[in-house]
Parts: structure tokens; C-alpha cells; sequence
């Protein structure tokens, strides 16, 4: 009788098992973080009167008040690439290609396209807490 009984259960239970270990764990697809994870305020690490304002639509606002410069844009983050597209208040618009890389949830590291007479330049940023 205990026999038949462990195995009734057993066979009630090994597609309930089945069901867990192959189904997802509730987990991003995007290994990037995507807007969500972007989203908020950064400081440059080495200059805290510049900053970027992430927004979760893709929009943003940076600003420099070493400069006294800002701007908005809007953003697209894929595969560790941030493209930026930038208004000036009295320029024309203009695109950016950059890399981006997230160490852990509160720094990042955006890599901007040589120019300017400089070559590739990484400016790490710190989320504000």
C-alpha cells in the first residue's frame, strides 16, 4: 500500500518538477540592463558639475555647469553601444556612437568616439544615490 502510494505521488509530482526546472526564472532578457537599468541621474566621476539625466522613454538631459552647457537628447542602449542623439540649443542636431559598459548597478563607463584632435576616451560615471 505505501508503495503505491509513493508512486502515485511521485508521478503527480514529476511534472510539477518538470514544469519549474524548464520554465523562466523571471529573468531580462537584455544582458544590458536596458532603459530601466539606465534610467536616472549620473555624475562624472572626476567632475561631479557634469551629469547625465537618463529617462526610461529614451529621452535625457546633460548638463555641465563647468561648461555652463546643456542639452537634451534622446538615447537608444543595445548590445553595449549608446547611440546619443543630441540638440543644441544654437547648433544642429548631431548623433554620437558610444560604447557603454556597467560595472555593477551604480557605475558606468561611456566610451566617447575620438574627436577633437583626441582619441577614443572612456569618462566613468556614478549613479546618484
Amino acid at each position: 500500500m505505501r508503495t503505491k502510494l509513493s508512486s502515485r505521488l511521485a508521478i503527480l509530482f514529476l511534472p510539477l518538477l518538470a514544469t519549474l526546472a524548464l520554465s523562466s526564472c523571471d529573468v531580462e532578457d537584455d544582458p544590458y540592463g536596458g532603459y530601466d537599468s539606465l534610467s536616472g541621474t549620473w555624475y562624472n566621476a572626476d567632475n561631479p558639475s557634469e551629469y547625465y539625466e537618463f529617462y526610461g522613454d529614451g529621452t535625457g538631459y546633460w548638463s555641465s555647469n563647468g561648461y555652463g552647457m546643456e542639452l537634451d537628447y534622446d538615447y537608444s542602449w543595445d548590445g553595449g553601444w549608446l547611440d546619443l542623439y543630441l540638440y543644441p540649443v544654437d547648433a544642429p542636431p548631431y548623433s554620437l556612437q558610444c560604447g557603454l559598459s556597467q560595472s555593477g548597478y551604480n557605475q558606468i563607463c561611456i566610451t566617447y568616439p575620438p574627436g577633437d584632435g583626441y582619441g577614443y576616451t572612456d569618462i566613468f560615471y556614478n549613479r546618484a544615490r
